[in-house]
């Protein structure tokens, strides 16, 4: 159980950030544990099923875009089923493209606007998939430096992009 910790940053949209000891160092997982407050106050971490003695503590850091996870967190779930693409639209505006959404038929416009997107890459899906595929085998080699990882995280936010930009466009 944990003592009540004071806000350290007050956030927009009613969110108060907080740093708890121990909690803070858990790593992430889509099916981790949540932390929440009990009726006095105090911040708890549930787990469903319980946490076998000397096994990882992973907790699920919600469902967010890569772009939220990247910036917070400094990774991205490779896949990630909550990640989102803006695609700038031909008035000007920009639309928020969901795996979610793709359940049903997009509009043919929208679908232009996203392989217009696509076109307007410099790489191609494939491209990506072949690079990444060489810079994963090079961090599995164990030679690999901060560069190698920083490039495979690159590569993983690329190809998250172009997949949902790929399945909007229905190639």
């Amino acid at each position: 159980q944990f003592r009540n910790y004071q806000p350290l940053e007050k956030g927009g949209w009613g969110v108060t950030r907080v740093m708890v000891p121990f909690l803070d160092l858990a790593n992430y997982s889509p099916t981790g544990g949540r932390f929440d407050l009990d009726g006095r106050g105090n911040i708890c971490l549930f787990v469903e099923g319980g946490v076998q003695a000397g096994r990882e503590v992973f907790l699920d850091y919600g469902a967010r875009s890569n772009d939220q996870f990247l910036l917070h967190y400094g990774f991205v779930p490779f896949p990630n089923p909550a990640d989102t693409v803006n695609v700038p639209l031909v008035d000007g505006g920009k639309y928020e493209v969901t795996w979610k959404e793709l359940a049903n038929p997009l509009s043919a416009d929208l679908r232009e606007a996203c392989a217009a997107l696509l076109d307007s890459m410099v790489t191609t899906l494939d491209d990506d998939m072949m690079e990444l595929n060489a810079a994963t085998a090079t961090l599995e080699g164990g030679d690999a430096s901060v560069e190698d990882y920083d490039l495979v995280l690159a590569l993983q936010y690329r190809v998250s992009k172009k997949r949902l930009l790929t399945a909007a466009c229905g190639l």
